[in-house]
């Protein structure tokens, strides 16, 4: 009997292993390689937001744009300059 590749098995749209089924069966196989599949692809799609992100804050600074976001944070600053910080919860040994 030949071995079904996992990669290419369809499975029923809402396929869950079960324990009667034996372990890492074909299904089993495809449906964690389809899963783990999915999740690296929202990986791959957030990393690549992040870095687009980045990028624009890098184009922004270098063309001497200040964006609102850091804007509010200097006024934030500011306004917490009046009071004292508060002290470390740390200490050093």
């Amino acid at each position: 009997m030949a071995k079904e590749n996992y990669k290419t098995i369809e499975l029923p749209p809402k396929y869950t292993p079960k324990k009667s089924e034996p372990y890492m069966c074909p299904q089993q196989l495809a449906y964690f390689y389809h899963l783990l599949t999915a999740q690296k692809e929202e990986l791959l799609q957030d990393s690549d937001s992040v870095l687009n992100a980045v990028r624009l804050a890098d184009k922004t600074e270098s063309a001497g744009v200040v964006p609102a976001c850091v804007t509010a944070k200097r006024a934030c600053t500011a306004s917490s300059a009046i009071r004292p910080a508060p002290a470390p919860c740390w200490r050093i040994l």
